[in-house]
């Protein structure tokens, strides 16, 4: 039997280390499904098919997984109606560098005369003159497939871009009629792609950030996601404990630097921006907001990543007196290896910053307790925050997507915590971490949503994925009964308009909820509503005591206050 391009192309993956497909398919993957069978008869390696029945949970997941091994996801999806439904999921991926080749089918081009050509009614309905135009703002990359090229070659770079830094989606169209025929060129011997090395701080710039920051009196740094290499929280705190420089975290992603740290200054930046001579932005699109605080016109300001300056954002109107291309680790490092020696004596400025680091320590409010708010059970984000950190192992790791205290999570681990990114698109948390499950299937999941969120998350996809899959994570939807973006949105465009005075705020409150419980029980889950405070603890440990021990999913519909 010959071999197909589709049969080349799953062979070839494999060989480039792609060990799992993510995909939901349609009426293009016909030749993939026979060349997987060609190679299953001749015993020859490919990636797993994984059927995922939403391409937005097949996206994510697949972003979760990545989180885990660092290593390129692979998604299939149908045409373009496939396409369509992962564009929000590809959105966050690209705000979040995940490296990740998503490849669709192409509505065949032939009505007729090859074994490829159009079959059904929809190939007339779903054809587009530029099916990549949909997504190619969030992709560094694009290409259909053509007749007569390698598609080994193809493969090879669309991995390559996608893990070359700044990392991020590719997406690569793959017509029926090409994926059906015979290869013409021979094929390419493949191994694993980990694309180029990301480009080095340059020295010099790396001597003028130094000599700023020696010589300021009240510096800050600034990061959200500087702690994706799991090396930087350590160097990070070292460099803030030698010279007692305050880290804000600003809308985190990620751990960045324990919270028990003497240096770590919270998640506000605002009083600090506003009294720093010497700002450090690391890794941080979004510093601070400008409609809320701006720095000092005499304060320096140094941008530093991989992208430092967010070229994909339209608008980014941050001071700029430098920016430094490098990673996280590398800057720092090379900031350190520019210091006076450890155990210098501080000067007047570096004691005054000790000083003032240990009274917001003794300023940071006392963990929450049951009996917190007098004679009242409801359960509130700080307090189930608090909760969960409770039950929270070296094994853990929660994702988030709105509505917890993060103070209150006391997160301390590298690695332990991951929320959903800048991209606005609601609905992540589950599907990563039913894809981080299948990454890392030893590791405790903990996926903390609103029930917006759920609802956005395609809950019943990612509920059965994890139940084909045997995938147990424990869901916990903080539920609110509304959009607490929404009504944040309102609070702050109209402190004081007539919108304040109404009982159900338009667009931001549910009338009416399913029975989130219900939903999760279809799909072979464990679940219960939470509606008391003194009894929270104890259903959160029993909902994690049954996903370890009896490997079952888990959903806590747990009903909170709004604030």
């Amino acid at each position: 039997m010959p071999e197909s391009t589709a049969y080349r192309m799953l062979v070839g993956l494999h060989e480039r280390g792609v060990e799992r497909i993510l995909a939901n398919g349609g009426t293009d993957f016909a030749p993939l499904i026979e060349a997987q069978a060609l190679a299953n008869a001749r015993h020859i390696p490919t990636p797993r098919f994984i059927t995922v029945p939403h391409e937005h949970t097949a996206v994510t997941a697949a972003h979760g997984a990545y989180l885990m091994d660092g290593r390129p996801q692979v998604v299939g999806v149908h045409h373009t109606v496939g396409t369509a439904n992962t564009v929000s999921a590809v959105m966050t991926a690209a705000r979040e560098r995940i490296p990740l080749l998503l490849f669709a089918g192409r509505t065949p081009a032939t009505e007729s005369g090859h074994i490829g050509s159009r079959g059904v009614v929809v190939h007339w309905g779903t054809d587009t003159f530029d099916q990549g135009g949909m997504l190619r703002e969030y992709t560094k990359w694009d290409h259909e497939l053509r007749a007569g090229q390698c598609v080994e070659d193809i493969l090879d770079r669309a991995l390559d871009i996608a893990m070359t830094p700044p990392r991020g989606p590719v997406y690569l169209t793959l017509p029926r009629e090409v994926l059906a025929d015979d290869p013409a060129i021979p094929a390419r011997r493949g191994r694993p792609r980990t694309g180029a090395c990301a480009s080095g701080p340059d020295n010099a710039a790396l001597d003028e950030l130094a000599g700023w920051l020696l010589q300021a009196e009240r510096p800050v740094i600034i990061t959200s996601v500087a702690g994706r290499d799991p090396t930087v929280p350590a160097l990070l705190g070292d460099l803030a404990q030698r010279l007692a420089i305050p880290v804000v975290e600003r809308y985190p992603r990620v751990v960045n630097l324990p919270v028990t740290h003497p240096f770590h200054a919270g998640y506000d930046p605002n009083a600090l921006v506003a009294d720093a001579d010497f700002i450090l932005v690391l890794e941080c699109e979004v510093p601070w907001v400008p409609r809320q605080v701006q720095p000092s016109t005499d304060a320096r300001i140094v941008h530093v990543g991989v992208d430092p300056l967010s070229p994909r954002i339209p608008v980014r109107s941050f001071p700029v007196d430098g920016a430094i291309t490098g990673t996280a680790a590398s800057v720092l490092r090379g900031l350190t290896d520019r210091l006076p020696a450890a155990g210098a004596p501080d000067s007047p400025a570096v004691a005054r910053r000790r000083a003032e680091a240990s009274t917001r320590r003794r300023a940071r409010p006392a963990p929450a307790s049951a009996a917190s708010v007098a004679d009242d059970d409801r359960i509130d984000p700080r307090w189930l925050s608090r909760c969960l950190h409770d039950v929270m192992d070296d094994n853990t790791i929660l994702l988030h997507e709105y509505g917890l205290d993060l103070a209150a999570l006391g997160l301390t681990r590298p690695g332990s915590f991951f929320t959903s990114g800048i991209s606005g698109a609601l609905g992540w948390t589950l599907a990563a971490a039913v894809g981080a499950k299948l990454a890392a299937p030893d590791r405790m999941f903990i996926a903390a949503m609103g029930d917006g969120s759920y609802v956005f998350g395609n809950p019943v996809a990612c509920h059965f994925l994890a139940q084909a899959e045997h995938l147990p994570v424990l869901a916990v939807v903080i539920n609110n009964a509304g959009y607490a973006a929404v009504r944040r949105a309102v609070d702050v465009v109209y402190p004081r308009g007539l919108a304040q005075a109404e009982q159900r705020l338009a667009l931001a409150d549910f009338d009416a909820q399913p029975s989130y419980e219900g939903v999760a029980v279809a799909c072979g889950a464990w679940a219960e509503k939470v509606t008391s405070r003194r009894a929270l603890p104890a259903q959160l440990a029993a909902g994690v005591q049954r996903v370890r021990r009896q490997h079952q999913q888990v959903l806590l519909n747990v009903i909170c206050t709004s604030s």
